[in-house]
């Protein structure tokens, strides 16, 4: 067995503050967790603008932010965890999960052979855990919507 040259990031489903479910980029190499403005009005979330940090990407690009959502609540595979979330105008995805993440939930990331992921996830405050599936970026969203469809017409 050798390694594939390139393997794509995951991305789990998340709802978050009771509002809205969307993709969440797992990005342990980001000390933040990051949350489009667009997503965080339709989640119905407030920021404190005063708490704005300027950040830098991968790629060097340094941007501010537009500030800092507190106590965020997102549910998990039934679990609930409260993140601090930073709010970026444009970014290019809706929500990234960093290292603040991992650390909550105490992550534990199990990979197979073929590129799939789960992660097992425990809630701090009760220690609950649940077994998380992962996807491709672009994947949770069909299934989303098609288990939304299904539940319409049930």
């Amino acid at each position: 067995f050798v390694a594939k040259e390139a393997e794509s990031l995951r991305v789990i489903t998340a709802n978050i503050n009771g509002y809205c479910s969307e993709e969440a980029l797992l990005d342990n190499r980001s000390q933040i967790i990051l949350m489009s403005r667009e997503v965080a009005m339709s989640a119905h979330i407030s920021w404190d603008p005063d708490a704005a940090v300027l950040i830098q990407s991968v790629s060097g690009h340094m941007e501010k932010t537009c500030g800092l959502a507190k106590d965020v609540p997102f549910h998990l595979g039934g679990i609930v965890v409260y993140l601090q979330v930073h709010i970026l105008p444009n970014p290019p995805y809706q929500v990234l999960l960093g290292r603040p993440f991992d650390v909550l939930t105490q992550s534990q990331v199990q990979n197979t052979m073929d590129g799939g992921q789960t992660l097992i996830l425990t809630n701090p405050n009760t220690s609950k855990r649940a077994v998380v599936p992962t996807y491709l970026k672009g994947q949770a969203l069909r299934i989303m919507k098609k288990a939304q469809v299904n539940r319409e017409n049930f």
